[in-house]
């Protein structure tokens, strides 16, 4: 189960780990789509050197690469 982390203006941030869970990756694969320029995966917020991704940017990610199947 995922732990949503929600903020003040209802946003929900996960970290790294946490995000390859959702996806069944591991964080390497995880990593590895972030470097990839043609996936567009979306850029984490970075906390103190620790990078939160926002789960509506990721959601919305997902949907944009089902949709284009």
């Amino acid at each position: 189960m995922l732990k949503h982390r929600p903020s003040e203006n209802g946003q929900r941030y996960l970290r790294a780990i946490e995000v390859a869970n959702y996806f069944g990756v591991t964080t390497m694969g995880l990593w590895r789509w972030r470097k990839d320029p043609k996936l567009g995966f979306p850029k984490p917020h970075e906390v103190n050197g620790t990078p939160y991704f926002d789960l509506e940017e990721i959601e919305s990610w997902m949907r944009k690469r089902v949709a284009s199947r």
